[in-house]
């Protein structure tokens, strides 16, 4: 059979709308697809991360009372420090920023809602390497009591402000700085309120972090220097001194606790401890 080039073009013409057609459905249901799948991933309710969290630290961090979503929701953060009691950071808002994902990178914001934890800190996570951005949170001095059980001799108050405007730490890499400061310190074992306002300095340098410790004022002069390395195993060591100056019997009980006496109202800060890069993890401080 013989087809002539006019009953071709007539051909052509039948056939070209029946497949722009089924191009045309095949695009709209995976378009629909698509949306739906975004709709319900944009749905996870909140528990799902409250139980990721828990798996990913293992153990050492829960969300209790969570609601909203995985994306954006609140709930109470519980820190499970090992040989302490459980404590609760209060109610905590977060945000997960879903484009992060695309390249490979978790980033989410937290944010104190009540008096227990206030300000907000920024994470960003990748496999092997973690970074906090733009952060400021206030704690009560007492939860740090909570997380290392020698404070707890001492009983602390005040309040504890971090800042960190960029800190990286990555497979035995660190750069930034992050800056803690314990302001109108205090402890319950001493009439002398506050004692001062302190600033504990950390900066990254290849592999460890350097410490210092100073006083900004107040009658407790605290000063010292110290550093954590990833090449010794993660231990912490700090060395340092505390001596009064004004109102030194008030002082003189609180700092018969702190350590040796040096002479001249000087005492010895000496603190050495191993702590993991792990979420949470630190062995009992050596003597």
């Amino acid at each position: 059979m013989r087809l002539s080039i006019k009953s071709v073009r007539q051909w052509l013409r039948a056939v070209k709308p029946r497949g722009l057609l089924r191009s045309s459905l095949l695009v709209y249901a995976i378009l629909g697809l698509c949306l739906y799948v975004l709709f319900l991933a944009s749905s996870i309710p909140a528990t799902w991360l409250s139980w990721s969290m828990t798996k990913f630290s293992h153990g050492s961090v829960a969300i209790t009372q969570a609601s909203g979503t995985i994306w954006d929701g609140k709930g109470h953060i519980i820190i499970n420090y090992p040989n302490s009691k459980p404590h609760d950071l209060g109610l905590t808002r977060w945000d997960i920023y879903p484009l992060w994902l695309l390249t490979g990178r978790l980033q989410f914001t937290l944010e104190g809602m009540d008096k227990t934890a206030q300000g907000k800190i920024t994470i960003r996570q990748s496999l092997n390497k973690t970074e906090l951005i733009d952060s400021r949170i206030s704690i009560p001095a007492a939860f740090i009591s909570e997380l290392y059980s020698p404070a707890a001799l001492l009983s602390p108050t005040g309040r504890i402000l971090l800042t960190a405007d960029s800190f990286m730490y990555e497979e035995k890499m660190i750069k930034g700085d992050v800056t803690v400061q314990w302001l109108e310190a205090g402890s319950t074992l001493s009439p002398v309120r506050p004692l001062g306002n302190y600033r504990l300095a950390l900066s990254g340098k290849g592999d460890a972090l350097d410490i210092k410790l100073e006083t900004l004022e107040g009658d407790l002069e605290l000063a010292g220097q110290g550093k954590w390395s990833a090449s010794t195993n993660g231990v912490i060591s700090f060395n340092g001194t505390a001596r009064p100056r004004n109102r030194a019997s008030e002082l003189e009980p609180l700092l018969a606790l702190m350590g040796r006496d040096l002479g001249g109202g000087r005492r010895l800060l000496n603190f050495s401890q191993r702590i993991s890069a792990g979420p949470f993890r630190a062995v009992s401080p050596k003597p």
